[in-house]
């Protein structure tokens, strides 16, 4: 595989290295010299690695896409600090298993969300946050939507269910996984977002 990767600018792997092991006619102490010699660690041994293998190390694993479940009665405006709770959650996890903050972007369809999520910019480099209308024509891997809204203020959900584009905007800017954060039975209850919550997994757990 060295070879074709070594002349592709781009590659998709695709494999099970659950399977049979790969097989190698090089002797393995003539693999531990070659692998001493440059200073390379032992998982890239040809007899004991596999190139899907190697990729997915390469390559961060992220949770599946989901609404994350959040009911709390408790809010600044829009703004609701049990969403942001789970949000610095979400952000933690992402480092911890290497993704690069540059590739991901908060967004919420409310001001009074949006600016607490910029704040996360500091402790997360690279992180872009705002509102939907700012991400027009930006994209990212990792799309977190915080949906916040005043539990008492059915018309801010109503507002941001009015026309489809705003989910649209929202949703399109997810290249890889989409998290939405928020009150799933509330919003449910709003055309577009109805839709949303049908066909992504949720539950009140983190990723």
């Amino acid at each position: 595989m060295v070879g074709a990767l070594w002349r592709s600018q781009r590659a998709v792997i695709v494999g099970d290295p659950l399977q049979l092991e790969p097989i190698t006619t090089i002797p393995f102490e003539a693999e531990q010299a070659i692998r001493a010699h440059y200073g390379v660690g032992e998982e890239w041994l040809t007899g004991r690695s596999s190139v899907q293998s190697l990729a997915g190390r390469l390559y961060p694993t992220l949770p599946q896409s989901k609404w994350i479940d959040v009911r709390s009665e408790t809010s600044h405006g829009h703004w609701i600090p049990a969403e942001g709770d789970e949000v610095d959650r979400i952000l933690a996890h992402l480092g911890k298993i290497g993704f690069d903050s540059s590739q991901a972007m908060a967004i919420a369809p409310f001001r009074d969300v949006a600016r607490p999520l910029s704040e996360r910019t500091r402790a997360h480099p690279g992180l872009r946050a705002g509102t939907i209308h700012t991400a027009q024509g930006k994209e990212a891997d990792v799309v977190i939507l915080v949906l916040g809204s005043d539990p008492a203020s059915e018309g801010a959900r109503m507002w941001a269910a009015e026309r489809p584009s705003l989910l649209n905007v929202a949703v399109s800017r997810a290249k890889r996984r989409l998290y939405v954060v928020g009150d799933r039975e509330a919003w449910m209850r709003q055309r577009y977002f109805d839709a949303l919550a049908d066909r992504l997994p949720h539950d009140h757990s983190r990723l």
